[in-house]
């Protein structure tokens, strides 16, 4: 029967939905942590209960600067529903009701937005907590982290003006600090301690949807081009005590290795401990595998529920979890922040379980995402010395990645250093969602507290970079050179050589795929490209600019210009590996004046399979190898440039014919099409040669260094000096390099432009 026009009127006022009502709300009213707690009720999954106050008061709150009359009384039908589920009521002094106030944005906000806990607690209705739960200690305790978070969230106050209360283990310790902290409150506020339940419930509601434009809220939608209109839900839920005793608990556990990808339960937890200690960082847990120690029934119960969940929403999951007094209580799930690898691994697990198809894995990793999968890792020799010899710091892995870097102790130290082109490692005791904009300019993060569910842990993760947590950091300090493994939690003083990118079986099956599907290229020598003429000097306008975009651009711009960026690049590296055949051709034609190289074997090969030809005009002696080279495979093509690095070094000390310099030149295409190097780096140090060791174009038309009449060899090293001196945008790299009269590709100009006219330099 259609509902009638109040029914629906009626339906659009509602802003509170019990978590037991089945509705057909969507995530964008409940967001995602109230979607998912209902969903779980509807699963018969073990739920505390509770309700939701939906994003339309958040955007009503946003525009009028206070909350919908309607709302209070929505609220208090909300805390009578949970009464009777809980048995318990909300600010009675014999039998207190505690709630919970978190927020849940449409869009997961790992650690972005605030919670108040305990909520409900005040000087008569602890001695109530007291006599329910038999332990005077844990409601004292529960009351002192209630005044700390309310003084924070609600109030303002900095946490560290609060005494910690982490050694104080006695009742009257505890009563004394809480004492303590309502002064603090009071002082600061100008007015007492707020004891009314009700208007701490207001006051907590209106902190939480605040904290939906927090610097560090507003700073991680934009890094992950989230919409800022939407507001966040705010979950009222009955307190469920991981700190309630030996037999309580709290974690947060992954259906899978979050970091790998391996199958099997991923996490930690704490006995007798809050949410707060775990994600904070202030404590460090004990791996997930330790609670079947700890109570063997509930770890299987655990691991039941998750792969349930896993299983209902076809993804790797992220639950947080509690336990009072043996009973498993679940507070969240939603779809699980990956490492790149780990998620290419899930990828491939679930095309070879014929749940996706190649093609669908292959289109699920974004282009920005694949170079971060084809990201360099320290040679396992070096860093295994670097160890033995220059080990500083170790901890928990927590986001793999390996990263050279000089160690920071600040934020606002990282945002600095970064903006001048500097790899900073930034090391904390402990990271808040305060650190988010330095975590974003950093290579890398150290914590000395936490664990592998820390805030450090898991926005490192969700940015793709290395960090290793609950280290022992004594031994570092600003300034210093390091090498971080976030695959192994180790630190190292100095600089560790990389090696090739990880040779993990799914990794590499990923990898193969893409390339038939059109996401990698192979390396090639483009050598039916050299009857054209192209500006070097335009060459290097789009390597660094394009470079510069792709490292500046979010969201679709982002992914567009990564998209170009390997394009360009990777053309690049095609046209600079045909170039050194056709220049080295050239040089080798010399050789015949020489003995020590006449009179070699390497020289022989040449000439008796690569047409080199001796006391020639330079471009025929170019083209009658290339023109050779050109239908050869390319180990042939490998094999000549082998040959020519051999030649070269027997030329002796002579720098402007052959020697070290060319040998070096020559073995640079060597490097990109063996994998050793990528096509950037093989580029960048083809640029380096030429600008470090002298003339290196010009030996062919194919690379000009002239462009419309605006000068010769001279525009090039202007443009590399520019590139080298510049320390600003991607805007100001432009402009500079304009300057030296060089042109650039009509696709780099384009994108440049919308860029520009999207303020996204």
């Amino acid at each position: 029967m259609a509902k009638s026009k109040k029914a629906r009127r009626s339906s659009r006022r509602q802003v509170v939905r019990l978590f037991t009502e089945n509705s057909a709300a969507s995530v964008d009213k409940l967001g995602g942590k109230g979607f998912s707690l209902a969903e779980m009720m509807r699963l018969s999954v073990p739920v505390p209960s509770g309700f939701t106050v939906n994003t339309t008061v958040a955007r009503a709150f946003m525009h009028e600067g206070r909350l919908p009359k309607r709302l209070a009384r929505q609220v208090a039908f909300g805390i009578s529903a949970v009464e009777k589920q809980t048995g318990r009521k909300f600010g009675d002094a014999s039998n207190p009701l505690l709630v919970s106030v978190r927020s849940g944005a449409p869009v997961s906000m790992p650690g972005m937005m605030d919670t108040v806990l305990n909520l409900g607690l005040n000087p008569e209705t602890v001695q109530g907590l007291a006599r329910q739960s038999g332990d005077e200690r844990f409601a004292w305790d529960c009351y002192a982290r209630f005044l700390q978070m309310y003084g924070n969230i609600v109030c303002g106050i900095d946490r560290v003006t609060f005494s910690h209360w982490g050694g104080r283990h006695s009742v009257r310790g505890l009563k004394a600090l809480c004492k303590q902290h309502r002064q603090v409150i009071a002082e600061h506020t100008g007015r007492p301690m707020v004891d009314d339940v009700w208007e701490q419930l207001s006051r907590a509601t209106v902190a939480v949807l605040q904290s939906w434009n927090s610097q560090r809220a507003r700073a991680y939608r934009k890094a992950n081009q989230n919409a800022n209109w939407t507001g966040t839900a705010v979950n009222v839920q009955a307190m469920v005590f991981g700190n309630a005793g030996t037999d309580s608990c709290t974690g947060v556990v992954f259906s899978r290795n979050v970091a790998t990808g391996e199958s099997g339960l991923y996490g930690e937890f704490l006995p007798n401990a809050q949410g707060e200690d775990v994600v904070s960082g202030t404590r460090t847990p004990l791996p997930i595998a330790e609670m079947a120690e700890w109570n063997a029934e509930l770890y299987e119960q655990l691991d039941t529920v998750v792969q349930q969940l896993a299983q209902h929403l076809d993804a790797v999951v992220d639950v947080e979890f509690t336990v009072e007094r043996d009973h498993l209580h679940i507070l969240q799930v939603r779809k699980a922040q990956q490492a790149i690898a780990a998620e290419v691994t899930d990828l491939v697990h679930r095309v070879w379980e014929k749940k996706l198809s190649k093609d669908e894995a292959c289109q699920a990793v974004p282009a920005t995402k694949v170079r971060q999968l084809l990201r360099s890792t320290f040679d396992s020799d070096a860093f295994q010395q670097a160890v033995a010899e220059d080990y500083v710091a170790s901890g928990l892995p927590a986001s793999p990645g390996d990263v050279v870097g000089e160690v920071v102790e600040s934020s606002e130290e990282a945002i600095r250093l970064s903006k001048h082109g500097r790899s900073v490692v930034l090391v904390r005791p402990e990271t808040s969602p305060d650190d988010l904009e330095g975590m974003l300019a950093a290579a890398a993060i150290v914590t000395s507290t936490g664990g592998k569910t820390s805030h450090a842990a898991v926005v490192a993760r969700g940015l793709n970079k290395p960090a290793v947590v609950g280290a022992t950091c004594a031994g570092l300090y600003s300034g210093l050179t390091v090498s971080v493994s976030g695959t192994t939690g180790i630190v190292v003083e100095g600089k560790v050589p990389f090696a090739k990118a990880s040779n993990r079986k799914e990794t590499n099956i990923f990898l193969r795929w893409l390339d038939r599907h059109g996401g990698l290229t192979q390396p090639r020598i483009a050598l039916e490209a050299r009857q054209e003429k192209l500006p070097v000097c335009d060459c290097v306008n789009d390597f660094y600019l394009v470079d510069a975009m792709a490292a500046a651009a979010t969201g679709e711009l982002g992914a567009e210009a990564e998209r170009l960026r390997q394009s360009v690049h990777h053309r690049l590296a095609e046209l600079m590996a045909a170039y050194v055949v056709v220049a080295t051709a050239g040089e080798l034609r010399h050789g015949i004046d020489y003995p020590s190289v006449k009179n070699s074997e390497a020289y022989a090969e040449l000439l008796a399979d690569y047409g080199i030809k001796f006391h020639m005009p330079r471009p025929y002696s170019q083209e009658s190898t290339a023109a050779i080279l050109e239908f050869m495979t390319l180990e042939q093509q490998l094999r000549y440039l082998e040959l020519a690095a051999a030649a070269f070094v027997k030329f002796g000390g002579n720098d402007s014919i052959g020697g070290q310099r060319w040998a070096n030149i020559a073995r640079s295409p060597i490097a990109w099409s063996t994998g050793e190097m990528n096509a950037t780096v093989f580029v960048d140090h083809a640029f380096d040669l030429h600008h470090n060791c002298g003339r290196m174009f010009g030996k062919h038309q194919y690379l000009m260094t002239y462009n419309g009449g605006h000068g010769h060899e001279g525009v090039v090293k202007c443009q590399l000096d520019t590139k080298c001196r510049c320390k600003g945008g991607v805007t100001d790299l432009f402009n500079a390099l304009l300057c030296c009269h060089a042109g650039m590709s009509a696709e780099v100009r384009e994108l440049y432009e919308r860029g520009r006219a999207l303020k996204a330099w």
